[in-house]
C-alpha cells in the first residue's frame, strides 16, 4: 500500500467523527442512503434504529445473481482503487472500515471475486456490492450508519478493473514487439523508413521502434517497397501507444481523488457539511478504454495484413504460402483463421460507448459510462489479439517446415521472449 495512502487516511477520521456524531444527535436529516432509502426511494426517510440497518441492508439488496466473474486478482486491484478514493477524503467510510480494506487488501490468502456482465457504471454498485459482501463475510466487520452506501459506492471498480487491463495491455504489447522483431529478421525494413522523429513526449514510441528493427533484414536495392502495413509500422505503434497512454493517464488522475455520494465536504470556514456529488463517474477513463479499444482492433488488422504480405510470395526466402514439396499448400488456411477471428472483434465490437443510453430508477439515475463494460470488452479483445499474435508467431517460426508447425511451442517460445524484454517496453 503506497504511504501516502496511509498518511492521508489519517486526515479522514476528524470527518468521520463529525459525521458519526451529527447523525447521533440527530443534526443530519435527508442523507441519501444514510437515512433515507436509495435510487428513486430517497423520499423515504428513516429514523436513527432505521439508519443503522440500512447499511446492510443496501448491501445485501444489491446482491444480484451473476454468472461470471473477472479473474481473481482484479480483486486486487479494486480492492485498491477503494483504498486510494477513501484516503482521498470525503468518504463516509470510517477509519477502522478503511483498516479492514487495507488487511484485505494485504492478506495474499483473501481472495475477492469481482461479478462481470452486472455493471452499468453509474456507480458499478452491483459488482461493488458483492465486493463488500465476501470483505464483511472474511472479516466479520459490522458496518456503520452510511458505510453500506459509502462502500458500494463510487468509481472505484471502473477504476480498479481499468488498472488490471493496463496491466494486460502491457503484457500484449510485450508480444507485440517481440513478434515484430522476428518478423523483421525476414522482412526487409530500410532504416531510413523506420526513422520516427524524436522528442521526449514519444520515447516510448523511439524505445518500441529500436527494438523491433534491431536486428532487422537490410533490404536490396532491387527490392520494391513493401505494403503499407510494414512501412507504416512505426506509425501504427505510435498511434497505440498514444490512446493506451492515455487511458493510464486518466486512470491515474482519478485514482486519488473523493468518489461517492453522499460526501463529507469541509468548507472554506472549516466547517464539516453533507453533499451529493457525481463523482461515482468517470467518463474520461470509459473514453479513453474505449479508444484503447479502437487501438486493439487497429493492432489486429495491422498483425493480420503484415503476415499475408510475409506468406504472399513477395518476401525474399519465403515462398508463397511457405509451400514446400513435401506441403504443397504450406500455411495457406493460417492467414484466413487470423482474419476470421479479426472478423469476429470487429462485428463484436463495432459499437462505442455512448453509443446509446438511457435512464434507471425512473430517470434519477440518467447517466452512466458503461466504464466496465467497456474493460470487460478490452479483456476479450485482448484474449482474441493473443490467439491472433501467436498464429503470426508460429507462422514466423515454421515457415520453413510448415508440416511441423507446433502453435503451443510458438506460443510458449514467445513468452519466453517476453519474460527477457527489457521493462521500459511497456505500452503505458
Amino acid at each position: 500500500m503506497p504511504q501516502r495512502v496511509l498518511s492521508a487516511v489519517e486526515n479522514t477520521a476528524q470527518a468521520y467523527e463529525w459525521f458519526q456524531r451529527s447523525l447521533s444527535e440527530g443534526q443530519l436529516s435527508n442523507i441519501y442512503g444514510v437515512n433515507t432509502q436509495p435510487g428513486h426511494r430517497d423520499n423515504v426517510h428513516l429514523s436513527l434504529d432505521e439508519a443503522a440497518d440500512l447499511s446492510g441492508k443496501i448491501v445485501r439488496n444489491h446482491c444480484l445473481p451473476y454468472d461470471k466473474s473477472f479473474p481473481d486478482e482484479v480483486g486486487k486491484y479494486v480492492t485498491l482503487a477503494k483504498c486510494y478514493s477513501v484516503a482521498a477524503g470525503d468518504s463516509l467510510v470510517s477509519p477502522e472500515a478503511f483498516q479492514v480494506l487495507y488487511d484485505v487488501f494485504e492478506d495474499n490468502s483473501v481472495t475477492i471475486n469481482v461479478p462481470r456482465n452486472s455493471s452499468y457504471s453509474s456507480g458499478d454498485v452491483i459488482p461493488a456490492s458483492h465486493w463488500v459482501s465476501q470483505i464483511l463475510s472474511t472479516t466479520g466487520y459490522q458496518l456503520k450508519p452510511g458505510e453500506g452506501m459509502a462502500l458500494i459506492n463510487g468509481a472505484f471498480v471502473h477504476l480498479g478493473t481499468s488498472a488490471y487491463v493496463v496491466a494486460q495491455l502491457n503484457r500484449f504489447w510485450r508480444m507485440f514487439l517481440a513478434s515484430t522483431q522476428k518478423l523483421f529478421t525476414q522482412v526487409s525494413v530500410d532504416q531510413n523508413m523506420f526513422d520516427f522523429p524524436h522528442c521526449d513526449s514519444r520515447s516510448q514510441t523511439i524505445r518500441a521502434v529500436e527494438f523491433v528493427t534491431k536486428n532487422a533484414r537490410l533490404p536490396t536495392e532491387q527490392q520494391p517497397q513493401p505494403y503499407v502495413s510494414i512501412r507504416s509500422t512505426p506509425q501504427i505503434m505510435d498511434g497505440f501507444l498514444s490512446t493506451s497512454g492515455q487511458f493510464a493517464k486518466e486512470i491515474g488522475y482519478y485514482l486519488f481523488k473523493p468518489s461517492g455520494n453522499p460526501q463529507i465536504r469541509k468548507s472554506k470556514n472549516g466547517a464539516y457539511r453533507i453533499s451529493s456529488s457525481g463523482s461515482f463517474v468517470v467518463p474520461s477513463v470509459a473514453l479513453a478504454g474505449g479508444a484503447v479499444l479502437d487501438g486493439l482492433l487497429m493492432l489486429g488488422w495491422h498483425i493480420v495484413r503484415r503476415t499475408e504480405f510475409f506468406l504472399s510470395g513477395k518476401v525474399s526466402g519465403v515462398p508463397l504460402d511457405a509451400s514446400t514439396l513435401s506441403a504443397p499448400l504450406g500455411l495457406i488456411q493460417w492467414p484466413k483463421l487470423m482474419t476470421a477471428k479479426l472478423e469476429g472483434l470487429r462485428s463484436r465490437f463495432g459499437a462505442r460507448v455512448f453509443s446509446s443510453g438511457g435512464a434507471t430508477s425512473y430517470g434519477v439515475e440518467d447517466f452512466w459510462t458503461r466504464g466496465v463494460l467497456i474493460n470487460e470488452n478490452l479483456l476479450d479483445a485482448l484474449e482474441v489479439l493473443t490467439d491472433i499474435l501467436c498464429l503470426e508467431f508460429a507462422v514466423l517460426s515454421y515457415f520453413k517446415t510448415p508440416e511441423s508447425i507446433d502453435l503451443i511451442a510458438a506460443q510458449t517460445d514467445l513468452e519466453s521472449l517476453v519474460s527477457g524484454m527489457p521493462e521500459a517496453l511497456i505500452a503505458t
